[in-house]
């Protein structure tokens, strides 16, 4: 269902959910209804098929009813998809008791179900996630998931509200058929996902139906589904209070901004002078929010929410609209120094935050020494850029545009960047990346005189034109035009598209595709040889083209190889082993998928074999 056909039901569906409530609720009900019957259908089906194969063709069976029930349960297989249960740090009840208290109390007003996992995350966020032990037949295990940056950065009483809007999804009293909709629009939506990510053999009785209804069951249940969190918020507010939850709903939305787009970019910011990191983000975490969050900053990030719209987007409503729905203006309270509701987690607190700062430690590690030994070659590149110019050298145009962006990140000095790329794009106002960068920064500044500049862009047919759109359509929304921004978005995605199965077909290697010789020159063919006699694990080797549907100007190259001789069992560690050492010490040519064609790959040795000096090894 494409985005326009999405928006066009949605807004019918919410008139006729408001103008005949009754109807809607109905019909909702029997298209959920609809979704169980299908697979009960489709399983009843493939017995009665069994059954009657059995009974006309008596003398076969046996060998039909075991084939039969075989094929069952694979297509069983795949509705009983195993559901990965989320990452966090468990939290017992004798750890961390006022918590636990929180959390019952609001549960028993509720009636909401039991958590038998409360776990602690990274995320700025709270929510429920239930997770299927018998995949869409249900018997969930549920988990109450809580990020840490949300507990160090609110007050108990803003998270008291923040959990009972959660807790208000599964409630079993008002609204109940609503959150019963709500969890069955989840679990359709995640059947369909691990249908994508799990191929079996019953993906043609259900993967083509369930494209089709997980996307009509979305658009058709989205009314009910955004009523359902007004519905959250007004049970938040029963249970806590109408200012609690406005200071709840204003603090995430302007905390959430200030973490994106100061806290975080000030620590990786270090990367530039530091080889590594030295912060423990998690366990500073809000210590200074009040007076890091000044009124400016405050004001801007708090016009920004809430001048957002309400769209079909999400079914969460605008800030503003939240607000008004439980009567209340905006408030911006963070937590006084020690009033965080980190508190509720007593000496654990610590503890979690020292756990996430070392897992945070090592995962950015790499990207960290990545950054700062980045920032080291800038730095000498602009100090010899700047010599140059000194000594009264002129630059080249590639130079001269380089030396505007090191201006710009090196120096921090964006004026000078910008008035360096306006002179540029004067001198030559066809350049295709001149016109993105220096419209990009006049549509940054609200300058309507970038919509001209940044078109420029749209000469080139790859990712400059991907920028353009993407800019242009931010651009406009920011500014109102509705109708302009889904044009760029469609536009956008008319050229993501082909980019993205060019993607996935430069990704993966079938026996069905088509193969062509590769083509290398003599002398390219001559080197990459003497690369591969250089490994002795190789026994032998083959490479490939592949024929290509999208972009097949760009060559993409298979490879194949083989470790093990004609009378030798083929070896796992050792095949890994070679692709390790091919990785490190062989250049491949371009674009090259690498497979062992050994073991389950034995039929693409044969096909590979078939193509015209496919043989390199």
């Amino acid at each position: 269902m494409t985005r326009d056909k999405f928006d066009a039901l949605v807004d019918r569906l919410d008139g006729e959910a408001r103008l005949h409530p009754r109807l809607y609720r109905a019909k909702l009900l029997l298209l959920a209804a609809a979704g169980n019957t299908y697979i009960f259908a489709a399983l009843s089906g493939l017995a009665g098929l069994i059954a009657a194969a059995v009974f006309f063709l008596q003398g076969y069976g046996v060998k039909i009813l075991l084939l039969g029930v075989f094929f069952i349960w694979r297509v069983l297989k795949a509705l009983w998809v195993k559901s990965e249960p989320p990452e966090g740090v468990e939290v017992k009840p004798a750890e961390a008791p006022p918590l636990f208290a929180m959390i019952a109390e609001l549960r028993q007003r509720l009636a909401a179900p039991r958590f038998h996992r409360v776990l602690i995350t990274t995320d700025y966020n709270a929510g429920v996630i239930q997770v299927p032990r018998l995949g869409l037949f249900g018997w969930h295990r549920n988990y109450l998931l809580i990020g840490l940056p949300m507990l160090k950065t609110l007050t108990a009483g803003q998270l008291r509200a923040v959990l009972a809007h959660e807790f208000g999804h599964l409630a079993r009293g008002h609204g109940a058929f609503g959150n019963r909709i709500y969890c069955q629009r989840r679990r359709w939506t995640q059947l369909l996902e691990n249908l994508e990510h799990q191929p079996s053999h019953g993906d043609f009785l259900f993967k083509p139906f369930f494209n089709w209804f997980t996307a009509y069951f979305s658009a058709y249940s989205f009314p009910l589904a955004r009523a359902n969190e007004y519905e959250a918020d007004a049970a938040s507010v029963r249970l806590t209070s109408r200012e609690a939850v406005a200071e709840a709903l204003t603090g995430t939305s302007v905390i959430g901004a200030y973490l994106e787009e100061r806290y975080w970019p000030r620590i990786h910011a270090q990367a530039a002078d530091l080889p590594a990191p030295a912060a423990t983000p998690f366990l500073n975490m809000g210590e200074h929010l009040a007076a890091e969050i000044d009124a400016a900053a405050a004001h801007d990030w708090l016009a920004r929410a809430t001048c957002d719209k309400t769209t079909s987007r999400n079914t969460h409503p605008s800030l503003a609209d939240r607000l008004k729905a439980i009567a209340a203006a905006p408030q911006l309270a963070p937590p006084a120094a020690g009033a965080a509701a980190d508190t509720l987690l007593g000496p654990l607190a610590v503890e979690v935050a020292r756990r996430f700062d070392r897992h945070w430690h090592d995962a950015i590690l790499p990207d960290w020494q990545a950054r700062h030994e980045k920032v080291q070659q800038e730095r000498r590149e602009f100090a010899d850029l700047e010599a140059r110019l000194a000594a009264g050298e002129e630059l080249s145009p590639q130079e001269a545009y380089d030396r505007a962006l090191l201006t710009e990140s090196i120096q921090d000095d964006a004026g000078s960047a910008f008035e360096q790329l306006r002179r540029l794009y004067v001198g030559d106002p066809d350049e295709p990346i001149l016109c993105l960068a220096l419209g990009l920064r006049m549509l940054k500044r609200d300058d309507d005189d970038g919509i001209a500049i940044i078109k420029g862009a749209l000469k080139n047919p790859d990712h400059l034109a991907m920028q353009v759109c993407e800019a242009m359509r931010d651009y406009n929304w920011r500014h109102g035009r509705k109708t302009e921004a889904d044009g760029w978005h469609q536009h956008l995605l008319d050229i993501a598209r082909p980019l993205q199965a060019a993607a996935r077909e430069r990704s993966e290697v079938h026996l069905a595709d088509r193969f062509a010789p590769h083509e290398l020159s003599d002398e390219q063919l001559a080197e990459f040889q003497a690369q591969l006699a250089a490994l002795p694990m190789l026994r032998s080797a083959y490479l490939v083209r592949k024929e290509l549907r999208h972009f097949p100007e760009r060559p993409c190259y298979v490879f194949g190889y083989r470790t093990a001789a004609w009378w030798q069992w083929p070896g796992k560690a050792r095949s890994e082993a070679a692709m390790q050492a091919m990785q490190q010490q062989v250049a491949f040519p371009a674009e090259t998928l690498i497979i062992s064609i050994e073991g389950g790959n034995f039929r693409f040795a044969h096909k590979l074999r078939r193509t015209a000096g496919a043989r390199v090894l």
